[in-house]
């Protein structure tokens, strides 16, 4: 978005990675190593578009993190939030998949929730869409998060060829693991693309209260 649809000195960015920040500063863009919450009082009323973008899901403090929001914004602004498919979660979770649960991601999210939570601090909920995505890119994510769940069982297969040193040999072994255990996933494959559309939604709120 910048410079193509904003100046670099219009816009602020949050980010405690420091490779996320040189990469950002490099754009001209002030780039702050600061929870949002904690954003200084002279930035309020600053900004038309507030974009949290996998954000929403790792935060606790919801209501603190939307007041700051709504002060952070001027008129009627625009909040976009994009947070994991709860769908493909609940799919992963009951077909041997990645457990979704702190200290990964410590609140999970649905198009009513997310309505409900805009709504108590003035933010209407105007779009939801979830993410369309190829089938094998979500095959192979699948079957990825299937073998990571199996690798934190302790004396699994999986397990221990996780710790093994990153070389061509853990490579090759994460492959027969894979292609000996793909016949036991393939009902789950075949019922995913009725389950899930992608891997993330995307919610687009307008600001009703104006101070």
């Amino acid at each position: 978005m910048v410079p193509s649809r904003f100046r670099p000195e219009d816009v602020l960015a949050t980010d405690f990675s420091d490779y996320g920040r040189r990469a950002i500063g490099s754009l001209g863009v002030r780039c702050e190593a600061a929870d949002l919450r904690d954003l200084p009082a002279d930035q309020d009323g600053r900004f038309d578009l507030l974009c949290l973008f996998q954000v929403l899901e790792h935060l606790d403090r919801l209501d603190a993190a939307l007041a700051r929001l709504s002060a952070l914004a001027r008129g009627r602004a625009t909040l976009v939030v994009a947070v994991p498919n709860d769908r493909q979660i609940a799919f992963n979770e009951a077909h041997g998949a990645l457990l979704d649960m702190p200290p990964n991601h410590v609140t999970r999210w649905t198009e009513a929730a997310l309505r409900g939570l805009g709504a108590r601090h003035g933010w209407r909920l105007a779009e939801h869409r979830v993410e369309p995505e190829p089938f094998p890119a979500m095959a192979r994510r699948f079957l990825e998060y299937r073998y990571l769940r199996a690798a934190q069982r302790a004396g699994s297969v999986p397990n221990r060829i996780r710790r093994l040193t990153a070389s061509p040999l853990r490579k090759a072994l994460d492959a027969v693991w894979l292609g000996l255990t793909l016949p036991a996933a393939v009902p789950a494959l075949v019922a995913l693309p009725r389950a899930s559309s992608g891997d993330s939604q995307w919610a687009r709120f307008e600001r009703q209260v104006v101070a």
